[in-house]
């Protein structure tokens, strides 16, 4: 039976594509479907558009699908083998044996991935308190965006790479900037960074951590309007990669082999904070890389995060960012693991963990979906969209073309008496 037709109009986007593979799943009723706010949807971040995520997390209240089988003691078939480890809250009935919670919501999982596409997945399906809500119960979270190594060049080689004369002339149309990227690409996909430079951006990633007043990274946001001072837990880089279309790979050595267009060195960048304005966390990249390449001092960074300065930050392109990981540390603290004052034995209601696990620790099997996810379909993705179109390099073209107009200011604020 096809699903009914929801009230809202035909823009597509992951919750309602979300929605209707549940909705085929069974986990959203009939009544219930297009109607969000009837059974609590939530989401635990917000993105800008084209940006993507590994770890988005929803909460809301659905149908639970029991499964059961039949219970086969000591069959020896292969593919009944967990059979011996049932789960605290497996139980018998007519020689047949309801599943334990762990088990019934990794065929739930299974389900509504077999009604999604497959760059749409269930990573994970966990039952909390009825109170839970996936934006209001997170702590923090993090993000994690992708830069081309070449984005740190600095003004004078980004002249000389992309500012050339072309062989027959003309202006800077849109034509004249495809044919300066096409002649340029090769070099610029070979570029490595050094040591010298990664040390900067790290250095320029370090200021933005912290309480400061970020209305200089945001749109429409005024200096003296409380949302606009966010607290920043740390801003990272980690070691550069060269990312195949397939995979990602932490070798950074040039291959003269391969196709250049697919050896580019990428540099990722891991920021966590408690919550991010519109555009913060691009434009926290931009600035950041602009110190990096000597383009814009420490000064001009520290100044830009006062509430007494207005000044022009660029925005970095959506197409290397991504959601990472949702927390909710205090939701495990003292929802979860207190729950048995309360009469709940906390088996059916675990601790949302979904981040790595420590030193000599396993890895659960949701956070080794996520990093699969992560690796063999976002990073791929975001290297074959800049093989593709070149959305990187036209910024890098476009900023440099407007750089004096960055950074400079626009005014003072008074300060208030």
């Amino acid at each position: 039976m096809p699903p009914p037709t929801p009230p809202r109009d035909d823009t597509k986007t992951l919750q309602s594509v979300l929605e209707l593979g549940l909705y085929r799943a069974g986990l959203i009723n009939e009544r219930n479907f297009g109607h969000p706010n009837k059974y609590g949807w939530s989401n635990s971040a917000r993105t800008d558009k084209g940006v993507h995520a590994a770890a988005q997390v929803c909460s809301f209240k659905g149908e639970m699908i029991l499964f059961d089988r039949v219970y086969r003691g000591n069959d020896d078939d292969d593919d009944d083998d967990d059979d011996d480890d049932v789960g605290e809250s497996s139980s018998m009935r007519n020689g047949r044996r309801l599943l334990s919670y762990r088990e019934q919501f990794d065929m739930m999982r299974e389900k509504v991935n077999d009604c999604l596409p497959m760059d749409v997945r269930v990573l994970d399906i966990e039952r909390v308190t009825k109170s839970f809500c996936a934006r209001t119960n997170r702590d923090k979270v993090r993000y994690q965006y992708m830069v081309p190594s070449y984005l740190l060049l600095s003004r004078e080689e980004v002249r000389r790479a992309l500012f050339h004369p072309l062989p027959t002339g003309g202006g800077d149309a849109a034509g004249d900037v495809d044919a300066r990227i096409s002649r340029s690409r090769r070099d610029l996909v070979r570029y490595r960074v050094s040591s010298e430079r990664m040390e900067l951006l790290k250095a320029g990633l370090k200021l933005f951590e912290g309480t400061h007043n970020f209305h200089n990274y945001t749109r429409r946001v005024g200096s003296d309007d409380a949302t606009s001072n966010r607290f920043i837990l740390s801003f990272v880089p980690l070691d550069p990669v060269i990312v195949k279309s397939g995979s990602t790979s932490s070798s950074t050595e040039d291959d003269d082999d391969e196709d250049d267009d697919d050896n580019t060195q990428w540099i990722p960048l891991q920021v966590v904070g408690q919550s991010f304005l519109l555009n913060q966390i691009r434009k926290m990249v931009s600035a950041a890389i602009d110190h990096a390449r000597g383009a814009v001092t420490r000064e001009t960074i520290v100044n830009s995060l006062t509430g007494q300065s207005k000044m022009k930050v660029d925005v970095a392109p959506p197409n290397g960012l991504f959601l990472d990981r949702s927390y909710f540390e205090l939701y495990n603290r003292h929802k979860v693991k207190n729950a048995p004052r309360h009469g709940d034995n906390g088996e059916q209601h675990n601790t949302l963990d979904w981040v790595e696990a420590g030193e000599g620790e396993e890895v659960p099997p949701a956070v080794r979906r996520i990093e699969e996810f992560k690796n063999e379909r976002i990073i791929p993705h975001i290297v074959r969209e800049e093989v593709r179109e070149g959305n990187f390099m036209h910024y890098m073209y476009s900023h440099e073309s407007h750089f004096d107009e960055m950074y400079s200011s626009m005014g003072e604020r008074e300060p208030k008496v």
